[in-house]
């Protein structure tokens, strides 16, 4: 075998990613970090260069930017352009929010009602009132919009194997072609080298932890205002606010102090991972109203940590997990009696088992090996 080329964006999860890559195939491994600028802040992988967007369509046109190369793998599938030989099979490791919209036929089927109602406050817009002042802007951006997704379109049919984060979330894309790549199972992330470090965190305590980031598809106010119902004393309340929307933490936060029956503690600077996974360890249960996938590390590490985990019911994660047999629960199961009633030893360690089955080191080096063997 001669060299798998690896393009993304420097993002936090390559690193993981390319480390099961690494595992598999020692030494073939390359990757080409698409952006303008020189400043790396995620990945820390060595064999990297970085090319900007247009050097890559030049560059690739030319027959020695393939020498070696026997797979292309896309970490997300960035809008770019990229002249791949016909030979040269392709993988898109699906991240969610690059295929989300070929599943809901539009952004609101991801947001609560009472999130909806929120959506045109001023005081949550990234850029205040800007929307409603300049329409030709409007106009613009959703021509650039309609264009962007043609051009993911074409990309897309140039693809050769599929991998999204939850395989039943393939047959929910509404494929924009006749052309379906084909499925198959990986994940980013080891139990062992990322999830459940040996060494790592313990659970802790009672606290509990909502959604994972200053988002609207986390729905939060549905999750506070689900929990404020419960008759019975309340732990802290533990918000990750830390990337996102600042306006819109903001007002959750807020919100979280007038309405939550409890102390809240609003994560709105980054924090080291250890050290979160640290912080997080102390929430026994785990609320997150998102109706589509979405903070899936901080579920899988608390699962394995042994707190519940809430999720809506119509999340294909909640599916998903359900269907491979783990102990999780539905939004409306918050308000009864059993909310703070912690899992029993046995519901821990199948929901371990579990986790072990999917994301653990031997099952995610050979899901990489069979990936890699249908592409050549």
């Amino acid at each position: 075998m001669k060299k798998i080329l690896h393009l993304s964006a420097d993002e936090k999860f390559i690193d993981m990613g390319l480390n099961a890559f690494e595992m598999a195939y020692p030494k073939k491994n390359s990757l080409l970090l698409v952006q303008k600028h020189n400043t790396i802040k995620h990945v820390k992988f060595e064999n990297k260069k970085i090319i900007n967007k247009q050097t890559l369509d030049k560059a690739s046109r030319k027959s020695e930017f393939w020498t070696d190369v026997d797979v292309v793998v896309f970490h997300s599938l960035f809008v770019y352009k990229v002249n791949i030989p016909k030979n040269i099979k392709v993988i898109w490791l699906g991240f969610g929010y690059d295929y989300y919209d070929f599943i809901f036929d539009n952004e609101y089927e991801m947001f609560s009602d009472k999130t909806q109602q929120i959506m045109n406050d001023k005081a949550i817009k990234p850029v205040k009132g800007f929307i409603a002042e300049f329409k030709g802007i409007i106009k613009r951006l959703i021509f650039l919009q309609y264009r962007l997704k043609k051009q993911k379109i074409k990309m897309m049919q140039r693809i050769d194997i599929f991998c999204p984060v939850l395989t039943n979330e393939y047959k929910a894309i509404k494929w924009p072609t006749k052309h379906k790549p084909k499925l198959m199972d990986w994940n980013y992330g080891t139990m062992q080298d990322n999830w459940a470090k040996e060494g790592s965190s313990e659970l802790c305590g009672k606290n509990i932890l909502l959604g994972n980031s200053a988002t609207l598809s986390c729905n939060h106010l549905d999750g506070i205002d689900l929990l404020s119902q419960i008759d019975a004393p309340l732990s802290k309340l533990i918000i990750p606010l830390s990337y996102g929307n600042k306006n819109y933490g903001a007002f959750i936060k807020e919100y979280a102090h007038k309405h939550f029956p409890g102390d809240v503690l609003a994560l709105d600077s980054f924090m080291p991972f250890d050290d979160y996974t640290q912080l997080i360890s102390s929430c026994s249960c785990v609320v997150m109203p998102h109706k589509r996938q979405q903070g899936v590390g901080n579920i899988i590490v608390l699962l394995n940590l042994g707190a519940k985990v809430y999720l809506d019911k119509s999340n294909l994660l909640y599916s998903f997990l359900k269907e491979h047999g783990f102990f999780v629960f539905c939004l409306e199961e918050i308000c009864s009696a059993d909310f703070l009633a912690e899992l029993t030893p046995e519901q821990i360690l199948n929901n371990q088992q579990r986790l072990f089955e999917i994301w653990g080191r031997a099952s995610i080096i050979d899901k990489t090996k069979k990936l890699v063997e249908c592409a050549l």
